[in-house]
């Protein structure tokens, strides 16, 4: 049988590799934290149903989580993923200011790439 759910949306996750994206998205979508650091090819898919309470009444929300390769390698095939999404999470490691410095760059990207129509 088929999850219900209200609302479907799909968020992209992008920043430097070696952030903590994939960290934070299984964390969030599967309850578990890794440390060991292996490095996303391509994309990484995540699902989460979360509920939501809304003046009409408790709402179901399928979030699709795409968590997205940061190496530069891999620039040339993440504006497919882009395709759809609602909303971006940028990620950056406290430690590193150079992926915070980055930011900007992701911003950019992300502004190119999703549709706001």
């Amino acid at each position: 049988m088929a999850e219900d759910y209200d609302y479907l949306f799909k968020c992209i996750v992008v920043g430097d590799g070696g952030v903590g994206k994939t960290a934070l998205t299984l964390r969030f979508s599967k309850g578990f934290f890794t440390e060991n650091y292996k490095m996303t090819i391509g994309v990484d898919f995540h699902v989460k149903t979360i509920s939501v309470n809304a003046d009409e009444g408790p709402l179901r929300a399928k979030l699709q989580i795409w968590d997205t390769g940061g190496q530069e390698r891999f620039s040339s095939i993440r504006p497919m993923y882009y395709r759809g999404a609602l909303g971006a999470l940028l990620i950056f490691d406290l430690t590193s200011i150079s992926s915070f410095e980055h930011l900007p760059q992701w911003i950019e990207e992300v502004r190119a790439n999703v549709q706001t129509d």
